[in-house]
C-alpha cells in the first residue's frame, strides 16, 4: 500500500492562555514562493509572510524546508520517511501544516456592563516541506514526477492553512458578539469557552479535510 502523505493536525493545536499584553502586529509585505526552491546543501531558512491585521485578526505563515537527497523516487520516499515531520500516528507524512491560534483581549466597564474590547486573534501556520537537493541534475521523468507530487502536496497543506485562518475569523466574530455582562469574569469565561469550542471545531474540520483527501487521491499524490 502506498504511503499516505497527509497528517492529522490535532497535535499541532496549542491551547492559548488569555493575556492582555499590548498587541504589536508586524506589517511586512508578503514574500513567499511555493515553487520548488533551488538546491542547497543545508535546509533553507524559514520564509515568513505576515499579513497586516484585518478585522481584529493577524495571520502569520512560514515554510520550513528539510533537505532530502536521492536519484530515484524510492530513495526520495525513504529520505522523506526518515527526515520528514514526525507525528503521533503511524503515517510518515511528507509535509505537515501545523498551526497555533491564540487570542488577546481586554475588558472594559461601561454603563451597559463589562465588555471585551478590543479582541485580537493571532494565527500562526508552519508548513514543513521537503526540498530535494539533486533536483537540477536528476532525470527529466523524475523531476516531472517530483514537481507534480510537490505541487499537489503544497496545495493540500495550503488547504489546512485556509481552514485555520477561516476558523480564526469565525472565532473573532463570535467573541466580539459577546453581550455586556455584570461582572468582567463572566466575559473572561465566555471568551475562553468560545476559544476552546472553536479550536475543537477547527481540529474537526482539519480531520475531515484529510479524510476526504484520502478518499480521493489523484495519481500525483502517490510517491513513488
Amino acid at each position: 500500500e502506498a504511503p499516505i502523505v497527509y497528517d492529522s493536525h490535532q497535535e499541532a493545536i496549542e491551547i492559548p492562555a488569555v493575556v492582555s499584553a499590548p498587541f504589536r502586529p508586524e506589517f511586512n509585505p508578503p514574500n513567499i514562493s511555493f515553487d520548488d526552491p533551488p538546491p542547497v546543501k543545508r535546509p533553507a531558512p524559514a520564509k515568513r509572510v505576515v499579513i497586516p491585521v484585518q478585522s481584529g485578526t493577524q495571520q502569520n505563515a512560514q515554510i520550513r524546508y528539510y533537505t532530502i537527497s536521492g536519484s530515484s523516487a524510492e530513495q526520495l520516499r525513504a529520505q522523506m520517511n526518515e527526515l520528514g515531520p514526525k507525528t503521533s500516528k503511524a503515517r510518515n507524512p511528507a509535509a505537515t501544516a501545523g498551526y497555533r491560534i491564540s487570542w488577546d483581549y481586554e475588558t472594559l466597564m461601561n454603563p451597559e456592563g463589562c465588555i471585551a474590547k478590543p479582541v485580537r486573534i493571532s494565527t500562526k501556520v508552519t508548513i514543513t516541506f521537503p526540498q530535494w537537493t539533486e533536483h537540477a541534475t536528476s532525470s527529466e521523468p523524475l523531476r516531472t514526477k517530483w514537481s507534480n507530487f510537490t505541487t499537489y502536496l503544497m496545495d493540500h497543506e495550503q488547504g489546512h492553512q485556509k481552514i485555520s485562518v477561516q476558523g480564526a475569523e469565525e472565532m473573532f466574530e463570535k467573541m466580539v458578539m459577546i453581550p455586556p455582562a455584570k461582572h468582567c469574569y463572566e466575559i473572561s469565561n465566555a471568551v475562553g469557552a468560545i476559544g476552546q469550542e472553536m479550536l475543537a471545531e477547527i481540529n474537526r474540520r482539519q480531520e475531515a479535510y484529510d479524510d476526504e483527501a484520502r478518499r480521493n487521491l489523484p495519481p500525483e499524490a502517490i510517491f513513488p
